[in-house]
């Protein structure tokens, strides 16, 4: 699920995300619109739409969190990481990081 409030940047994951891989990606301009989330959504999420405190709360809801860093910064990552992100990757135009990362949560989650 690629939620942030910018169209271009959604539509931009979307469209990559689907020539990178056959994935219906769920789109959302926030967190209250749609179906309620589960422990099975891969939620992907630009930083500077997320807190670190908001991705702990995320987190410990079981929900799998991929934070996108337009500007990433280590100190920045490792913060995320502590919250309970799965990951947290450089925004670029090449999707093979952000795949990756989805292709190893789903690994777990299908057991």
């Amino acid at each position: 699920m690629v939620i942030s409030a910018d169209g271009a940047l959604r539509r931009a994951l979307v469209s990559r995300l689907g020539r990178a891989v056959s994935i219906a990606a769920e789109v959302r301009s926030d967190f209250t619109s749609g179906r309620r989330l589960t422990t099975s959504d891969i939620l992907i999420i630009p930083a500077a739409e997320l807190s670190p405190a908001r991705c702990r709360a995320l987190a410990l809801e079981g929900l799998h969190v991929v934070v996108l860093a337009a500007l990433p910064r280590q100190a920045d990552e490792q913060s995320y990481l502590d919250a309970g992100a799965e990951a947290y990757l450089p925004m670029t135009v090449d999707p093979a990081p952000l795949v990756e990362a989805i292709g190893r949560i789903s690994t777990v989650l299908t057991g």
